[in-house]
Formats: structure tokens, C-alpha cells, sequence
């Protein structure tokens, strides 16, 4: 039976070095929230690619969230592969000082529209993803890239049926998604076209 974490990760391997393994990073479509770990695309991934997967999904989570579990985890594990689910372009992580986890806007927060302007979430989902792509390439990893409109498919036909919480997606997107991540090369051009 499916329990919510409150925690992240879902990372069911050891943080220590593990160059052939893969991070996943994204939000709480990436962590699975909904579903059993094993219904979730990082395992998925696992079983399909041969090699170990840290789910490292962040529930609410934003770009922010993306650099800074990146940040932290990738100089230990150097994972060879980065596989990113874009978490929603509305989000932001806001740390305060004495506080051990951010405050995190987003869809939740009624003015997030007046605090996080157009200029804003660009500019940060710019730099955070610069600051993605520089991290790769000083530890020589591939990047490859998931967003919601790369699917053919009708977003709402490939979610459903949804997560038992009725809000994430189900099974079958989790299944396009390891699929993607499988078969999809690394190109930062496609990172590129996505923030610029």
C-alpha cells in the first residue's frame, strides 16, 4: 500500500560514488507521489536500463529544487547520467535562515502570479538551468530532458488513470516517461531552446 514520504529521497541505493548509475531528478511526478515506488518512471528506468536509479523527485519541487539536489548529491555519487522531468515553471524554492527545509511556492500559494512575475520565472528557470548544465559537464554526465509537451499523446489521455491521490499521473505516464529517458540522446540543445 501506497504511504506519502515527507522526505525526500526515494533513493533506494547508498549515496556514496557510483559513476554507472543515473540520477533522476524533477518534482513530485518524478518522486511518484501517488503510487508505489516500483510504479514510479525512476524504477522503471532502473529495470529497463540495467543500472542503479536514485530517485531523487522533490514533492513541490521546482528548478530550484533540481540545482540544489544536483548540487549536493552529484559530486559524491558522479552519476554518468542525469535524467530531468521539468518541474512546473511556477514554482520557487525561498530559504530562511535557521530553517532546515525551504518554504516553497507554487500552484498552492494564491499570489504566486504577483510574487514570481514573467521576468522572474525566467530568469530563474534560466540560471538554474545553466547552473544544471554546468555541473553535468564538470562531471562529465549526459543530460537527458523530460517535459510534459514532449509526449505525443494528449497529456490528460497519457495521465490517466491518475495516481491514487487523483491529482498525479498514473502509471502509464510513468511508463512513457522511462521510455523517454531510455530512448531520448543527450542534447543540452534541447535544454537551451527549453529556457531561452
Amino acid at each position: 500500500m501506497y504511504k506519502p514520504h515527507s522526505i525526500y529521497p526515494r533513493a533506494k541505493h547508498p549515496i556514496q560514488f557510483n559513476r554507472d548509475s543515473v540520477m533522476a531528478l524533477g518534482c513530485s511526478c518524478t518522486y511518484g507521489f501517488g503510487l508505489e515506488e516500483h510504479e514510479a518512471w525512476p524504477w522503471l528506468l532502473e529495470e529497463k536500463m540495467g543500472m542503479p536509479v536514485y530517485n531523487f523527485g522533490v514533492c513541490g519541487g521546482s528548478a530550484d529544487s533540481v540545482f540544489r539536489v544536483l548540487a549536493t548529491h552529484l559530486p559524491i555519487i558522479q552519476s554518468r547520467v542525469l535524467c530531468i522531468q521539468a518541474p512546473s515553471d511556477y514554482r520557487r524554492e525561498i530559504w530562511f535562515e535557521g530553517k532546515n527545509e525551504p518554504d516553497r511556492i507554487g500552484a498552492w500559494v494564491k499570489d504566486r502570479i504577483a510574487i514570481l512575475g514573467e521576468k522572474e520565472v525566467a530568469l530563474n528557470k534560466k540560471k538554474n538551468y545553466y547552473a544544471v548544465i554546468d555541473l553535468a559537464r564538470r562531471y562529465d554526465c549526459e543530460i537527458r530532458f523530460f517535459r510534459s509537451n514532449d509526449s505525443n499523446e494528449n497529456r490528460r489521455d497519457l495521465e490517466a488513470p491518475h495516481a491514487s491521490d487523483g491529482l498525479h499521473p498514473g502509471t502509464r505516464w510513468h511508463e512513457y516517461v522511462a521510455n523517454h529517458m531510455l530512448s531520448v540522446s543527450s542534447d543540452l540543445n534541447r535544454i537551451y531552446d527549453y529556457v531561452d
